[in-house]
């Protein structure tokens, strides 16, 4: 027995190690730390969106221990604003469009900071492909947005919430979405862990240890299938919007991320993606990506 039970961990083990894998656990000095380059990481900067003609700085993107005297470092997203919206700066940071089926999860930390001043605030781990053309049906995206003072409600309910959505196509002007969208009331302030599983046609959202998806995702209202056709960067943002012109003062958000871990291969649940990840931490491994052997 205890023979039996030792090759079923040894396969187990086998199986995540030979699975085509990408992890970083996020150990640089910095935004213009050579290793994020040669890890393929783009820290945006310039103009750019959402929202259309915003401003990117690198210098909001950061690294830092988790805690004095730790080993283990954690990256920092940054957002802010003097209170004039033309002056907002915002940070995103993704990696080469090599993403596409598979399981994916991030350790992140919610920041409520601009809850408090009543701001539109929005930090997401998601994943999108390059954009061609306008209504592309081979356009994919998968994201899961969390905004902690919910200005995007329509019905005045501006409690925290989370965003779900994954596309099929889209057109800037005039604005056509054709995506399947659902979103939860929730307060998510704090660490998580986020989970999306692109697998048999269906795209699925979890968030920590729920053992079945909070949400999935196969058509649109259209009747689309949203299911990913083109590979996709993977992406890190933390932006500000405003549906009422400036702002009344000085405002920042820091939205934090401790890891990020893909298997290309494997349907791993919670306990699998922690493991897995705990074993790479443990054998020094601070970042692997073997998409593209």
């Amino acid at each position: 027995m205890k023979y039996f039970i030792l090759l079923i961990l040894n396969c187990s083990l086998l199986l995540a190690t030979s699975s085509k894998e990408f992890f970083d656990d996020f150990n640089y000095e910095s935004s213009r730390d050579t290793l994020l380059k040669q890890h393929g990481w783009s820290v945006i900067h310039g103009k750019n969106a959402p929202p259309s003609s915003a401003t990117y700085s690198r210098e909001l993107v950061s690294f830092e221990l988790a805690q004095p005297g730790s080993n283990n470092r954690i990256m920092l997203l940054k957002a802010k604003t003097d209170g004039n919206i033309k002056n907002m700066e915002l940070s995103r940071i993704e990696a080469p469009p090599f993403f596409r089926e598979g399981t994916y999860a991030a350790q992140v930390f919610f920041d409520h900071a601009l809850r408090k001043t009543q701001d539109g605030n929005i930090q997401t781990f998601y994943l999108i492909s390059p954009e061609t053309y306008p209504i592309d049906s081979s356009y994919s995206e998968c994201d899961i947005e969390y905004l902690p003072y919910n200005v995007w409600s329509k019905d005045g309910d501006m409690h925290s919430r989370v965003y779900f959505s994954t596309w099929e196509s889209f057109r800037t002007n005039p604005f056509y979405a054709d995506h399947a969208l659902d979103s939860r009331k929730m307060n998510l302030w704090g660490w998580h862990i986020l989970i999306i599983r692109i697998a048999d046609g269906v795209v699925s959202y979890s968030l920590g240890r729920s053992e079945e998806a909070l949400i999935t995702h196969k058509y649109s209202p259209d009747g689309s299938t949203v299911y990913p056709e083109s590979f996709m960067h993977l992406v890190f943002a933390n932006w500000i919007t405003s549906t009422s012109g400036d702002f009344s003062g000085p405002r920042e958000s820091t939205f934090k991320v401790d890891w990020v871990y893909h298997t290309a291969n494997a349907n791993l649940d919670f306990i699998g993606i922690r493991q897995r990840v705990n074993e790479l931490r443990k054998t020094n491994i601070l970042y692997i990506n073997d998409l593209n052997k």
